[in-house]
């Protein structure tokens, strides 16, 4: 896997005319598993914050920031979707594409700040985050097994997956269990004392 330094590249997110360079993870032909970098790294999608959340990059300047440490941000991009309906308003499919990822080391303070991070949009709605583990399959190894069903059960890992808290709804990445199924946007609803989910359509599409 190529890490060197010039292999940085700018994020497509945009924030406050900034970006947050994030190295692109290239996985060499020889390598057949993302699984076999989950005790160095690990792998998250932040789909949902950018896209439903008001989300930006000011939120990982602070967290860099506040390192003592270098902390490192990674992504890598797969030629099958890792999940569906992470589309953005452009029809950009990308996020459905992506994982990011940081070093083991650095996770725990990574989730913790983004999952106390609350933003408020231009209407005055407040956005909240949490993080919760989701089951994927191992994006890399499907990539290099073409003739192999995608979303099948042959290799599985878990990611972090964050989501958003909104005063009346929950939106979270929803793992089905079955061959072929793909983690899936949820939204739920926080006015019945039982949360009632519905897909995300239109805006987020399939």
């Amino acid at each position: 896997m190529d890490l060197k330094p010039e292999s940085v590249t700018p994020s497509k997110v945009y924030a406050e005319g900034k970006y947050v360079p994030k190295v692109e993870m290239m996985f060499s032909s020889e390598l057949k598993r993302l699984t076999d970098f989950t005790e160095r790294f690990a792998f998250f999608t932040l789909g949902l914050p950018y896209l439903y959340g008001n989300f930006c990059d000011v939120v990982l300047w602070d967290y860099l920031g506040q390192q003592k440490d270098n902390v490192i941000l990674y992504y890598a991009q797969f030629r099958y979707p890792v999940f569906r309906m992470l589309t953005s308003p452009d029809a950009d499919r990308s996020w459905n594409h992506t994982l990011f990822a940081v070093e083991k080391q650095h996770w725990e303070s990574f989730s913790n700040h983004v999952s106390s991070s609350v933003l408020r949009d231009e209407h005055g709605n407040i956005f909240s985050f949490f993080c919760e583990d989701i089951l994927i399959g191992d994006p890399l190894y499907e990539d290099r097994n073409l003739s192999i069903p995608h979303g099948s059960n042959h290799a599985k890992m878990f990611v972090g997956a964050f989501g958003v808290d909104t005063s009346e709804h929950r939106i979270r990445l929803c793992d089905v269990a079955g061959a072929g199924r793909l983690p899936f946007a949820i939204k739920q609803s926080k006015k019945n004392t039982e949360l009632t989910g519905e897909y995300i359509r239109g805006v987020l599409g399939e």
